[in-house]
């Protein structure tokens, strides 16, 4: 990678400053360099200034890629239903849809969005290095006679442990049919005393949802530090540091995968084939990419108080008399946190803020509970590693490519794309029996998350000053990742439990289409208010293009560069 290829960049090029004004010039006149190559050049090559947040990016997404796409599985391996997961993992983001706008409000007011940020990763790194070694609770000392219907045959005949494994020595084939055991290996509360069962449960609760307060803010923080430094003139680079994050994740993901799958054991346990495995050692990766990730986060630039206004007005090109007139500019667009708010009571955007909702539904029930459903299908840690490489190799390259996307469909577009896609996805996951098949319907996931996420930030933040990101960042990710995200896990888990994951999907992919004829309706039926915060873009008054807001709006993201 060249970490010089920006050579002529000055170092006193305003953060808003995209780039000298040999390549402005080079843009404004309509560079006749092929799409791909441009792609390929951003791909290649670092700017020096966003290392650190590429490199932030790169290691956080790869540590909590490692643990929460196995946090499922691993409570499952402890006993616990897909009601009592659905609990843990639905309320978990819904403490986060409260905790990360306020920490985001009180990031933007009292100026220490870079404390908290620290603050959070190192309750990441308490939080789950914990949880991976709660003690497992104890299992029964003797086969529940109600496994099964017919079970009351088995009576009288001895039962032994052997190794942590109960064998009965009075069968000659011990293992129930398929059918059977098929019911019994998707929940394995049985095995497991209860009242044990039950403490392990308050511990991991208590332990994840209290974590939730202050991990919340990590990722708005991070964006917000990212988009500031990059400026209203840049919004469309914002992906390309993004997809950082699905290098990390594929790469932690698929060790993670291999690592637990070379720890994975059979037992058989009262005539049901179990499978288990260690999943500790998935902290050891969790906490390397994590203490790197820290270390990069202490190097993000916040746009603090009185340096967000120099920074901002720093222009050696203007007469003194501009710089006195951006100054009033600038102090007319301080933070307020009930301007931002109130941008959500339009239909317009309130549309936007709902549909984030439902798309972060839509995601938490994947992220809750496909791993659940492919291990119920017979799926190895091996194949969940892979399907973990496609997903991020997806992202990525829609990552780096959410520019020209956005230029060729629009924000609006690039929902309704979003929200299809999510349909295809849930009706693959229904019909599917053998769990290969999982992998081409995670081929969408760059459609359903990538695109669709750069979408919903660029089109909030031209909404707001810079003054205010770390407060709508906070809003967005509460409700995409919170209340969506938890809403999702609370709903699946409820509705796995009851009719199981086939009808779950097929019912989400049902929702999804539904979605979609509801926003298209009201994004026909509404316009988008041209000021809704007292001014018209992110600090387009004190950092003004060539192109005009109609246009920026509708062509945001056209060159994805590093």
């Amino acid at each position: 990678m060249d970490y010089g290829s920006n050579t002529n960049t000055d170092e006193n090029t305003s953060h808003d400053e995209p780039a000298p004004e040999e390549n402005e010039a080079e843009r404004g006149s309509g560079s006749t360099s092929p799409p791909l190559k441009e792609t390929l050049r951003s791909v290649c090559s670092i700017e020096k200034k966003l290392v650190f947040y590429k490199l932030f990016y790169l290691t956080f997404c790869g540590a909590i890629g490692c643990v929460l796409p196995y946090v499922a599985v691993f409570l499952k391996q402890e006993g616990m239903g897909p009601e009592k997961i659905g609990i843990i993992s639905g309320v978990r983001p819904i403490i986060g849809f409260i905790s990360a706008p306020l920490f985001g409000m009180f990031g933007d007011s009292c100026g220490r969005r870079k404390c908290i940020l620290l603050v959070s990763i190192v309750a990441w790194l308490t939080i789950y290095v914990s949880l991976y070694h709660v003690p497992a609770p104890a299992r029964v000392t003797s086969c529940p006679a109600n496994l099964v219907p017919h079970r009351e045959r088995h009576f009288g005949h001895r039962i032994r442990r052997d190794s942590d494994a109960l064998v009965d020595d009075g069968l000659a084939e011990p293992e129930l049919p398929a059918s059977e055991q098929e019911l019994l290996q998707e929940n394995l509360e049985w095995l497991y005393i209860p009242r044990h069962l039950d403490i392990v449960f308050i511990v991991t609760f208590f332990l994840i949802v209290g974590g939730e307060v202050f991990q919340a803010p990590t990722t708005a923080l991070s964006d917000a530090g990212t988009l500031q430094t990059l400026g209203s003139k840049r919004l469309e680079d914002y992906g390309p540091q993004r997809a950082w994050g699905s290098i990390g994740w594929g790469i932690s993901s698929f060790a993670a995968g291999a690592l637990v799958s070379s720890s994975r054991r059979m037992e058989v346990l009262c005539g049901v084939k179990l499978y288990f495995s260690d999943y500790r050692l998935l902290t050891y990766i969790f906490i390397v990419f994590l203490v790197i990730s820290f270390v990069a986060a202490t190097q993000i630039k916040f746009k603090e108080g009185k340096d967000e206004e120099e920074i901002e007005l720093k222009d050696t090109n203007k007469e003194k008399s501009e710089i006195t007139k951006a100054k009033s500019d600038v102090s007319e667009k301080s933070h307020n946190a009930g301007a931002v708010i109130r941008i959500f009571f339009n239909v317009h955007y309130g549309s936007w803020l709902v549909t984030s909702f439902f798309v972060g539904m839509c995601n938490g029930v994947i992220w809750g509970f496909l791993y659940w459903h492919l291990d119920n299908l017979g799926a190895s840690q091996f194949l969940m590693g892979v399907s973990g490489i496609v997903v991020c190799a997806s992202e990525f390259v829609m990552f780096f490519l959410v520019g020209k996307v956005i230029k060729l469909l629009g924000h609006i577009g690039i929902m309704y794309l979003g929200l299809l896609g999510y349909t295809v996805r849930f009706c693959i996951y229904a019909v599917i029996r053998n769990p290969w098949w999982v992998l081409p319907a995670e081929i969408l996931q760059g459609i359903t998350f990538s695109i669709v996420w750069v979408s919903m930030t660029a089109y909030t933040t031209m909404a707001v000053p810079s003054a205010s990101l770390a407060t709508i960042q906070g809003i967005l990710h509460g409700v995409y990742f919170g209340l969506g995200c938890g809403s999702g896990h609370l709903i699946g888990g409820i509705m796995i439990g009851y009719v199981g994951a086939v009808i779950t999907f097929f019912s989400f992919a049902a929702a999804s289409m539904f979605v979609l004829m509801l926003f298209f309706i009201v994004q026909k039926c509404s316009t988008k208010p041209e000021d809704v915060y007292g001014y018209e873009g992110l600090d387009e008054e004190t950092d003004k293009t060539p192109a005009s807001n109609t246009e920026q709006e509708s062509s945001a993201m056209t060159s994805p560069e590093q």
